[in-house]
């Protein structure tokens, strides 16, 4: 079988412009289908993650040890970061 000759089965998606989708747009008529919100990954769980590290990373910043994750420029002018871990 050639890559052209594959078609997807579905798709989930959760990024989009603009955000939210209107509720008319036609992506969300298909079945296979499936729209999240951009914050569909926050859950209790991945907040209570979320602060427990922001406050582990606030700590090594303030005793001068090496971060954990690093932000790193984007281009400049482009308004984009990217952040390692």
């Amino acid at each position: 079988m050639r890559d052209q000759d594959l078609r997807p089965e579905g798709a989930g998606l959760d990024t989009f412009e603009p955000e939210p989708l209107p509720a008319d747009h036609p992506l969300l008529g298909f079945a296979n289908v499936v729209a999240t919100p951009h914050v569909a990954w926050l859950s209790d769980a991945a907040r209570v993650r979320l602060q427990r590290e922001v406050a582990l990373e606030a700590t090594r910043f303030l005793s001068g040890e090496p971060l954990r994750c690093a932000a790193v420029n984007g281009r400049p002018g482009s308004g984009t970061a990217a952040v390692t871990c």
